[in-house]
């Protein structure tokens, strides 16, 4: 989806939920400098005790924990089959692409966002709503 239509979405459900702003998607997907981070890792919340011992074993190599507020995520490594070499999806611009692959990053707050928002070719600002 383009910037347009997701912060459309975005503006609409910061108008349903009463607020003043919305955080405005803005800049483009440029797999030649992340390299298809977003694609690279999967994230999981760790929110009980043991937990960890569940998700390790079913992702098999949790890379590391990390916190986000007052929750911790397990990120482990992902590597989607539709990736290739140089980071850019087989799928992308086609009908077989999932929609949340076509959408992704929505909003600010998601935790893969969070974590490869560094390399990530996309931005979130603060908006008012007019």
């Amino acid at each position: 989806m383009t910037n347009k239509e997701i912060n459309e979405i975005n503006i609409n459900n910061a108008k349903d939920s009463k607020k003043k702003c919305y955080y405005k998607r803005i800049g483009k997907c440029d797999p030649g400098k992340c390299g298809g981070a977003c694609c690279r890792y999967t994230i999981a919340n760790m929110f009980e005790d043991n937990y960890f011992d569940k998700i390790a074993s079913w992702f098999k190599t949790p890379i590391q924990t990390v916190k986000y507020g007052k929750k911790t995520f397990i990120v482990s490594a992902f590597h989607c089959p539709n990736i290739t070499i140089d980071g850019r999806c087989k799928l992308h611009g086609t009908k077989k692409q999932s929609k949340v692959c076509d959408m992704f990053p929505m909003v600010h707050t998601d935790v893969v966002y969070k974590y490869v928002k560094e390399f990530c070719g996309y931005r979130f600002e603060r908006t008012l709503i007019e």
